[in-house]
């Protein structure tokens, strides 16, 4: 019985239910006591958001939510927790990437599409004479003369002609700077 916006109600238990588009439904059980006054509050949760998240440019990459392992990109996460989340993206050709996405929720899908750095640099070779096999870490990529990508670091390469001495050098690549190395003259 309503009564001047009040509810007067026995003293019991009920089962209170309320919903409203966008939230979890609220299922409750209240006990009503023998005070003259009473109140109950109650805050709706709202129901997961949708984020789907792809890079620019498309590529296979692993994907992190709040550090936890999430999957492989492109991806649609159905059931992300409404609030703010860490991303962080992990590609072996691409450098980390990180940042944080406020999920709306309520079912709202949001889309994320993200832009990877390059963790490579395009690298040059020549030799005199041409024909040699290029090889980095233990991995044949080409025969010279050849424009190579290899990834950051400071990688052994070896120029392998038959007939010839092998040649073998240590580079320095930058992720973003080409390289045009002096042409190898092989003995």
């Amino acid at each position: 019985f309503e009564l001047g916006g009040r509810h007067l109600m026995q003293s019991g238990s009920y089962k209170l239910t309320a919903s409203k588009q966008g939230y979890q439904d609220l299922n409750e059980t209240i006990e009503v006591g023998e005070a003259a006054d009473q109140l109950f509050a109650f805050e709706l949760q709202l129901l997961p958001g949708i984020l789907s998240i792809s890079t620019q440019p498309e590529t296979s990459a692993n994907l992190l939510v709040d550090g936890e392992p999430a999957g492989s990109l492109p991806i649609t996460l159905e059931n992300i927790s409404a609030g703010s989340h860490q991303i962080r993206i992990e590609s072996a050709r691409f450098k980390p990437y990180e940042t944080s996405v406020n999920i709306e929720g309520r079912r709202i899908q949001q889309n994320l599409t993200l832009e990877l750095v390059p963790a490579w640099a395009m690298i040059r070779f020549e030799t005199s004479p041409p024909g040699a096999a290029i090889i980095v870490e233990d991995m044949e990529l080409g025969t010279t003369p050849a424009e190579v990508e290899l990834i950051e670091g400071s990688p052994i390469v070896t120029l392998r002609l038959k007939g010839y001495k092998l040649w073998q050098g240590q580079l320095k690549v930058i992720a973003g700077e080409d390289q045009q190395l002096d042409p190898v003259k092989l003995t």
